[in-house]
């Protein structure tokens, strides 16, 4: 049981687990069995008490009972609401944030800030073109695009296509069935989404930015469109 998940502690649960199994016990047999020390048994025990987990059997010695685990299911309850007020809180933040105001120009350095930097990019809603190095074939970016394709986003694009990249390009075509165009490229990664941001990465600076600027994405988006026109398309192999 995931106990700490709903407030308590390591040994709190440790305890609470150890008198579900065995029942009435007293406290030696609890630390020894459920690993607590027994320096710390007597509070953790107290700690159980007052939150109602468990109860205290009077007698010559003194031993511990579980309460009802329907106490935790109220607890689990307690929790959720906590949680689904807490992802609403999230969620209006998002939207704040989505409707403010947000820098026209964003760069960032090294490989692991491109990854971060991808997740600044809108959702597509009309399209999304890019060119691509190394092709990465990551789940989630195949899955991405297999649902523009559901939602009717244009998805458009180009790649190197070499002994590095042969690889990761036809995992792209198999999982995906798009078509993908071959470019020359020595070292540029791209994304244009819906005449509102362009994505570029410059992998020999290993530098990456987004320019937020609708005038700059339009004449992007005719570039583009003007080199897929003439660029050859890559086979998928079988």
């Amino acid at each position: 049981m995931k106990l700490q998940d709903l407030g308590l502690s390591q040994y709190e649960s440790k305890a609470y687990e150890t008198l579900i199994k065995f029942g009435r016990t007293t406290a030696s047999k609890i630390s020894r069995e459920s690993g607590v020390p027994y320096s710390r048994i007597y509070d953790v025990l107290e700690s159980l008490v007052h939150k109602g987990l468990v109860r205290i059997m009077p007698g010559e010695t003194k031993e511990f009972v579980p309460s009802d685990p329907n106490i935790l299911l109220e607890l689990a309850e307690n929790r959720r609401k906590e949680l689904d007020s807490t992802i609403e809180e999230i969620k209006s933040m998002k939207k704040t944030y989505e409707l403010g105001v947000k820098e026209p120009v964003v760069l960032a350095y090294g490989k692991k800030n491109f990854y971060t930097i991808t997740h600044e990019l809108i959702n597509a809603q009309e399209y999304t073109y890019s060119i691509r190095y190394i092709s990465e074939p990551k789940p989630m970016w195949i899955q991405g695009h297999k649902k523009f394709k559901k939602i009717g986003v244009e998805s458009k694009d180009m790649a190197r296509y070499d002994d590095e990249t042969r690889s990761n390009v036809q995992k792209w075509l198999k999982s995906t069935k798009e078509r993908w165009k071959y470019i020359n490229n020595e070292g540029i990664a791209l994304s244009i989404v819906d005449d509102k941001e362009v994505m570029i990465s410059l992998i020999k600076s290993n530098v990456t930015m987004i320019v937020r600027d609708t005038p700059f994405a339009k004449i992007m988006k005719q570039l583009y469109l003007s080199l897929w026109e003439k660029s050859p398309e890559i086979k998928r192999e079988n």
